[in-house]
């Protein structure tokens, strides 16, 4: 009867360290929650999918990630969203007319100068634009979602003299924001970062729980 159980025990014993190896393999292979939520936004948007998920989780778009926080972090960001408009930090609210009135302020001081839009951070709006805007964003903060029409509007106010350009910043505390800007970055390798970025913030509550 001693052996019986003995056997009975260590067989359990077995099917449990099986079992933790699987659910470790599915837990490292399977994409859940918001994973899966960016790779159905990929599919949406008809990216090739092999490439997607190899540069999701690529050494590139991590650098790039890391590069963009650490810029904000040598300009003292420390909330999201935080805007520069041509390297000064300002506000911008969600009026089209408040924020007009700033990027008038701008243009007239420049006196017609451009500025060189950054190589290394996705950007739209005028290729030689007079006003730059910045902004430091986490795509999991609903206030950066609220912002991210009146900016859209901004821009498209302005074509000929109003660049945005977005730089990555997800909090510590927003479990899913950097894959979410991982997620954009990947879908930006192949030519559609904006339109990831714009479904990721219009889906947020699908994905931010």
């Amino acid at each position: 009867m001693e052996k019986k159980y003995l056997f009975l025990g260590a067989g359990l014993f077995v099917a449990f360290i099986v079992g933790m190896f699987y659910l470790a393999h599915v837990d490292q292979t399977t994409p859940t929650g918001s994973d899966a939520r960016f790779n159905d936004y990929a599919e949406d948007l008809g990216l090739d999918m092999e490439q997607f998920s190899a540069d999701i989780i690529s050494s590139d778009v991590e650098s790039r990630i890391d590069r963009s926080i650490a810029d904000g972090d040598g300009r003292s960001v420390t909330s999201t969203p935080t805007f520069f408009a041509n390297g000064t930090q300002t506000r911008f609210t969600a009026s089209l007319e408040e924020n007009q009135r700033v990027i008038d302020n701008l243009i007239a001081q420049a006196d017609g100068e451009t500025q060189p839009l950054p190589e290394d951070a996705p950007s739209k709006g005028a290729t030689e634009p007079v006003v730059i805007i910045e902004k430091f964003s986490d795509f999991q903060c609903p206030a950066c979602q609220r912002m991210a029409a009146p900016m859209a509007e901004l821009v498209a106010a302005n074509p000929e003299t109003v660049a945005f350009v977005y730089r990555h910043f997800p909090l510590p505390m927003h479990a899913h924001a950097r894959s979410a800007a991982k997620a954009a970055e990947a879908a930006g390798n192949q030519g559609k970062f904006w339109e990831m970025h714009d479904l990721i913030f219009e889906k947020q509550s699908e994905w931010r729980r």
